[in-house]
């Protein structure tokens, strides 16, 4: 009798942990308040449990914030646009583990800034994902008032998607047969002291994910001028430029850019540029070095690429779901907006009401009026995004929609519903959507047609989040 009220009792609490308790908790801790100029630690607290393998948390903040490395246990911190992010290819293996992020705050930063944030795992081969509770912090003039800390669980349906990295195997010069090839030009900008930096990729038949790295000068900050299809990153803090795609374009031939800005008032610069692309082919991957080049060097020959050996080992299973023609819903970040910066060559302060990057010294200002801006925003809600393309009327019926319309956006038709002025009623018409059947559901902004960051159009409107 007691080994079995024993048993029943392990049994009694294996159900109740596997029904009833969320495999992911994340806990946050902002201070409620920081003054400009300053900056601060934002704790993260991710209680994984037993799961493993790829997971990716980012935080999205406001205009008159940015973000830089903290303690990011393993992971590989990006800062792209407003959006910070600590990518793991295989998870700290502790249940539970504690990141940070130094959160800077512009020193013309004022009122109250939201921050919102998700993180995104893989469990058994489908992405999950669960989104922070939106945390405020007041910019004002006195001391940091003390932290504040929120929880939140898993709440997105389950979906099968190609998580943002691959894992893969090694792979020798000697097993490349792939003729890859890429061309670096480098020449002067139109400012004195700036360059362009040109790369034509050649890549044959290379398809999935591939990313192009470049280490630069210590003297310059880099800013996008093409990037066909990829995520861009600039990394301050180690000089690095990145171009990534999940999924590289079919084209034969890719080309991308950057431009490369001096830094005011810079000690150091250097001269060099030296970079690498890799790729997968056969889930193993493939690595190319660049050839170094001087700044110097401009207008000259293009280099090109040799083989190198990599050293990257197996971690976990190659996810290969992809969105067929059966039209199933992918799920797209909630917070992404095209931010892509724009290019400048004139000393004119730049009056815009989305993130710009300007190539001169003079301070970006946002001093448009409220109520044209508020009048050119408006919230929709996102019920769809196909690589294949999507056949409406066929979506619209299967889940009894009204007013589909299409957008194209980093190579996938998005379909949007809806155009409405609060963002409460855009919540409540995603609520209803969802009850219809189509769970990953969000919404979405824009700004005289433009997208934006929900979080942005919330500020531009003075308006309330609801969960």
């Amino acid at each position: 009798m007691k080994y079995i009220l024993l048993l029943v009792h392990t049994l009694t609490i294996s159900i109740y942990s596997f029904f009833f308790i969320d495999p992911v908790v994340v806990k946050t801790s902002f201070p409620e308040s920081a003054k400009p100029g300053t900056e601060f630690t934002a704790k993260i607290t991710i209680n994984k449990n037993t799961l493993a393998g790829f997971a990716k948390f980012q935080l999205e903040l406001p205009q008159g914030m940015s973000a830089k490395e903290g303690d990011s246990k393993g992971g590989s911190f990006t800062l792209s646009g407003q959006t910070a992010k600590i990518i793991w290819t295989s998870v700290p293996s502790s249940p539970e583990f504690d990141i940070t992020m130094i959160i800077v705050v512009d020193a013309s930063a004022s009122g109250d800034k939201v921050i919102t944030g998700k993180y995104s795992y893989i469990e058994n081969n489908n992405k999950q994902q669960s989104e922070i509770a939106p945390a405020t912090v007041k910019i004002e003039g006195g001391a940091t008032a003390a932290t504040t800390t929120t929880e939140t669980t898993t709440t997105a349906a389950t979906t099968t998607t190609q998580p943002d990295y691959v894992a893969t195997s090694t792979a020798t010069a000697a097993e490349n047969a792939t003729p890859v090839n890429v061309k670096r030009t480098i020449s002067p900008g139109s400012i004195q002291g700036e360059y362009f930096v040109d790369l034509a990729i050649k890549k044959d038949v290379v398809k999935g994910f591939a990313k192009l790295e470049e280490t630069i000068p210590t003297g310059f900050t880099a800013v996008v001028d093409k990037k066909d299809e990829a995520n861009f990153s600039y990394n301050s803090s180690n000089q690095l430029v990145k171009f990534i795609w999940t999924s590289v374009p079919a084209r034969e031939e890719l080309t991308i850019s950057y431009k490369l800005v001096p830094k005011k008032n810079a000690k150091e610069t250097g001269t060099s540029v030296v970079g690498e692309f890799s790729y997968l082919e056969n889930q193993q991957s493939k690595k190319y070095t660049i050839e170094k080049q001087d700044l110097t060097q401009t207008a000259t020959t293009p280099t090109e690429t040799v083989a190198t050996t990599n050293t990257t080992t197996t971690t976990e299973p190659v996810n290969t779901n992809t969105v067929a023609a059966t039209n199933t819903v992918e799920p797209v970040n909630t917070n992404t907006a095209t931010t892509e910066p724009v290019k400048t060559e004139t000393t004119t302060p730049v009056t815009t009401t989305e993130p710009v990057k300007t190539e001169t010294t003079t301070p970006v200002t946002t001093t448009a009026d409220n109520s044209q801006k508020n009048s050119n925003v408006h919230y929709s809600v996102q019920v769809g995004a196909f690589r294949n393309g999507v056949n409406v009327s066929e979506l619209s019926s299967r889940y009894s929609l009204s007013g589909v319309n299409t957008e194209m956006q980093d190579g996938l038709t998005k379909c949007i519903i809806g155009k409405h002025g609060e963002y409460k009623e855009a919540r409540d018409a995603r609520e209803t959507v969802k009850s219809k059947g189509v769970s990953d559901a969000f919404v979405t902004a824009y700004n005289s047609g433009r997208r934006i960051t929900v979080q942005e159009a919330l500020m531009i409107t003075s308006q309330k989040w609801f969960r």
